[in-house]
């Protein structure tokens, strides 16, 4: 079970799009002695589906491989909202996406290989807003290898046919910027001439 951290820049939860920052990549690097950064943006298309994209790169040094490991990795879902509730409640999508690995030898860093790693995703889950500052996403998902990757990179860690649960929390940083303002503005006296 995973637990990622989001960073959501919208006005609040139900609008018709959102960009958030996937801190679970961030997570990833460091557990590998590396850095990583995720970011996915959703559009509303209709009152009940919604497109998702995204964009990963993680750069990784795993225990026990005597080679980096540096990740691109893009995705598309799919997504429907069967409440018609924005992007919040009930979730339920299928989408697909690449990861593109190069695994380098750690003194020269010299290209040892590289691989194409495609995958299709069924998903569902549970998108709960705390006011308009947090949500939680309580996913699951399941990753079906389509492409056959190397043996190195499942040693590696970055792929596996595997079900994904977990829960993300994703913090409104764009409510929350609105709100300090408005309290610092509040708390400025205004001088008379």
């Amino acid at each position: 079970m995973n637990l990622v951290f989001s960073l959501i820049a919208a006005e609040n939860f139900i609008e018709n799009h959102n960009l958030s920052f996937d801190m679970g990549y961030t997570l990833t690097g460091i557990q590998n002695n590396g850095f990583g950064f995720g970011i996915n943006y959703e559009q509303k298309i209709t009152r009940f589906t919604a497109v998702k994209a995204g964009f990963s790169h993680m750069t990784l040094y795993p225990e026990g491989l005597d080679c980096n490991v540096t990740t691109v990795g893009i995705s598309l879902d799919g997504l429907l909202y069967p409440f018609g509730k924005g992007l919040d409640k009930l979730y339920i999508g299928i989408g697909s996406g690449a990861d593109f690995a190069i695994f380098s030898t750690l003194e020269k860093q010299e290209r040892l290989m590289k691989d194409s790693i495609i995958f299709l995703r069924p998903s569902i889950g549970w998108k709960q807003r705390i006011y308009d500052y947090v949500m939680l996403d309580f996913f699951f998902m399941y990753n079906i290898m389509i492409s056959e990757p190397d043996p190195l990179a499942y040693q590696a860690g970055i792929v596996s046919n595997s079900i994904r649960s977990g829960i993300k929390i994703k913090i409104n940083i764009k409510k929350l910027y609105t709100m300090f303002k408005k309290g610092k503005q509040k708390e400025t006296p205004i001088r008379k001439l």
